[in-house]
């Protein structure tokens, strides 16, 4: 587990770190903008698995609004990149 989770980590810094060089991101510090977006993940992830479908907009974007604000972006640009991708629950 800590094997995937440390792969996982670099992945995503990987991800922003290179979408940063593109202009895509802003983030002074990559490193630190993955661990916020990871430790933010963690608390609606567990929520997630209530199983209870009919969240509040508030609550399905509780990963994805520090994220886009961590990463320079304007508020509902990952939700609509999600969504122009087809992927699921992109709230």
């Amino acid at each position: 587990m800590r094997r995937r989770d440390r792969q996982f980590r670099r992945r995503l810094r990987g991800c922003i770190r290179d979408d940063v060089h593109r202009g895509e991101f802003r983030s002074d510090d990559p490193y630190a903008a993955t661990m916020q977006i990871l430790v933010v993940i963690d608390g609606p992830g567990a929520h997630a698995g209530t199983g209870t479908g009919s969240h509040p907009e508030v609550v399905t974007r509780m990963a994805v609004s520090p994220a886009e604000r961590e990463l320079g972006l304007e508020n509902g640009t990952l939700t609509r990149r999600a969504a122009a991708l087809g992927v699921s629950g992109a709230s």
